[in-house]
């Protein structure tokens, strides 16, 4: 997904009834968990092509000009989607998310744009959409080998709404990206009580971050785990966006550059933590 974000910072937020919150710092940035992990694998020296709905006059397709190819970003929205970010002196955020409309009746012209960005790609990554653009992607990959790596995010739980939906991405998805309150939501969602009893036929690792205190993984079956450390920021400027920047990362090194879990994780930690010293929610370089 991408959005059009606006960042709101102040040390403390008052949410008394009729308080007014003088910011310290306010601005606008391009964002969405998908279009944060593309700009994060471009960084990383990996070409991404980023599926998503956007408005037919998009001011996200004028942000991502040159970068994104423009035939995958999908003019189906009334309006771009938006979020605004409170975030405080401790980096505790609060999102409010404004979706525009689908004009559903024009989903299925682009359908074919679509499956051709798909099949130009060596690894689909999904984090959050619509679910008739991830049911199209799903049916697709269903008749190829591409690897999918799925970050089990919240939003995409919520999205597929039921057990059912949750237990089919993950059959089809070699690697899980996701932090400690998702895979705990996901595993619950599921009804077991870890992730070796997940039984899936294709599911390979599974990273379970952690923040500034680094993050686990595990190779199936999923019987033992291994821990991996956090890299500090210079500074700390917005956390908001780090997860899919690691994850974005994780993607271009384990998959482009072929290195093991182990060193992808410590990459896309380090690379996380430029993310936090920077202001916005994606990589600006």
């Amino acid at each position: 997904m991408a959005t059009l974000d606006t960042i709101l910072h102040k040390e403390s937020l008052s949410s008394t009834p009729e308080s007014v919150n003088v910011l310290e710092n306010y601005y606008e940035a391009v964002g969405g968990k998908g279009l944060i992990a593309a700009m994060a694998l471009q960084y990383s020296s990996a070409q991404s092509i980023l599926i998503s709905m956007v408005a037919a006059r998009s001011k996200i397709r004028g942000a991502c000009a040159g970068r994104i190819p423009e035939s995958s970003l999908i003019p189906v929205l009334t309006r771009d989607h938006r979020t605004w970010i409170t975030i405080d002196g401790s980096q505790r955020s609060v999102t409010y998310v404004g979706l525009g409309k689908i004009r559903r009746e024009s989903l299925d012209s682009h359908r074919d744009d679509i499956l051709a960005a798909v099949d130009a790609c060596d690894v689909v990554y999904l984090s959050t959409e619509d679910r008739w653009l991830i049911g199209t992607v799903l049916a697709h990959l269903a008749h190829t080998e591409v690897p999918l790596v799925t970050n089990l995010c919240l939003p995409l739980l919520q999205v597929l709404g039921n057990r059912v939906a949750v237990r089919d991405v993950i059959a089809r998805s070699a690697v899980l990206l996701m932090n400690e309150f998702e895979s705990q939501y996901a595993l619950k969602t599921l009804g077991v009580d870890s992730w070796h009893s997940a039984i899936s036929p294709m599911l390979r690792e599974v990273v379970v971050t952690r923040g500034g205190d680094g993050g686990v993984y595990s190779h199936y079956p999923f019987d033992s785990w291994s821990a991996y450390e956090a890299v500090q920021p210079s500074i700390v400027r917005c956390a908001v966006g780090a997860g899919d920047t690691f994850n974005g990362a994780y993607v271009a090194r384990r998959f482009g550059a072929g290195d093991g879990v182990l060193d992808s994780c410590l990459a896309a930690a380090d690379l996380a933590a430029l993310k936090v010293a920077q202001e916005g929610t994606s990589l600006v370089w």
